[in-house]
């Protein structure tokens, strides 16, 4: 089963998943990124607002980035 790593972005810099999840496919790990931005942005909304970015780049095993999700927040002018 291939693995893939959830690397998380925000204006502060880059927590890398050092650990890796495995799951059967990269559909599925498109998912998961999806699920935890969802719940990441729930909790701590406060992240986005401050730095302006927050994202999750899923790579493979290879360390080539398979998905990404970005989220942005600015004020309109």
């Amino acid at each position: 089963m291939p693995r893939f790593f959830f690397h998380v972005t925000d204006a502060l810099g880059r927590s890398a998943d050092n650990e890796g999840t495995d799951l059967p496919s990269v559909e599925i790990a498109q998912r998961e990124a999806v699920l935890l931005a969802a719940g990441e942005l729930q909790c701590h909304a406060e992240r986005v607002v401050e730095s302006g970015v927050w994202g999750v780049q899923v790579a493979d095993e290879s360390g080539r980035t398979v998905y990404d999700f970005t989220a942005s927040a600015r004020l309109a002018s």
